[in-house]
């Protein structure tokens, strides 16, 4: 009886583990259910739906853009109205005193109507709240506009 126990507790550890490792479409990482492959080579998950690739607007139906929507990724056909990035920090503090990563700035969001073909993707130079070896500083970096609604 204690064997017959035992097996049953090995085949659950088990189909835990391969539960675990996930679907091999499934990249490292993201959750399940989190990463879905759309139907044709020529489409791009966004969220809600899979959106049409695209180097310009006229590859796009009518009444969407051709836009950045992820600088890593590709341009895709999209209903959004404007180009938005995360401005600078002007002040950088450390939240808690015993942990030197939890900086925190106070950028804003900026926004403009789309331009370029395809639209958004313009490099800005920010500063960004960051943690270093003397606490908190304020670092410059390159943040890139991106499609939003």
């Amino acid at each position: 009886m204690a064997t017959m126990k035992w097996l049953v507790f090995l085949a659950c550890m088990s189909s835990l583990f391969v539960a675990c490792l996930g679907t091999p479409d499934t990249p490292r990482g993201r959750p399940p259910g989190d990463w879905r492959q759309c139907g044709a080579p020529n489409e791009y998950p966004l969220d809600p739906s899979c959106r049409q690739k695209c180097n310009v607007t006229h590859d796009c139906p009518t009444d969407l853009w051709c836009s950045y929507t992820d600088r890593d990724y590709y341009s895709v056909c999209v209903d959004y109205s404007h180009c938005s990035y995360l401005g600078s920090d002007t002040q950088c503090a450390q939240l808690e005193k015993d942990d030197p990563t939890s900086c925190v700035g106070n950028a804003q969001w900026h926004e403009e109507a789309l331009y370029g073909d395809p639209a958004c993707g313009r490099a800005h130079d920010v500063l960004r709240c960051q943690p270093t070896p003397n606490g908190c500083t304020l670092v410059a970096m390159t943040a890139y506009d991106l499609a939003t609604p």
